[in-house]
């Protein structure tokens, strides 16, 4: 999968909730964290992005929020079902 429209959905989706800045760094820093460098991206690379992503945003918008965001950013991505 191509990284940058991935990482770019997953900006938009949370964007609104905490701020477009915030999510673009949220991103930045769980790619960081995970070695994730250009080129293309992983299912799997994507789920653990969203793991870690979802571990913050509860503080932010509550659990049932992140939850609905969490499948929000999985279904667009197409990676819904499967473990994280």
């Amino acid at each position: 999968m191509e990284r940058e429209p991935a990482l770019r959905r997953i900006e938009e989706t949370i964007g609104p909730f905490i701020g477009r800045h915030m999510a673009k760094a949220s991103v930045q820093l769980q790619c960081q964290k995970l070695g994730i460098a250009d080129g293309p991206i992983t299912v799997q690379q994507l789920r653990s992005i969203v793991e870690g992503i979802g571990k913050g945003m509860f503080v932010l918008v509550g659990q049932e929020k992140t939850k609905d965001l969490l499948r929000q950013i999985e279904r667009s991505l197409g990676i819904e079902g499967g473990p994280a």
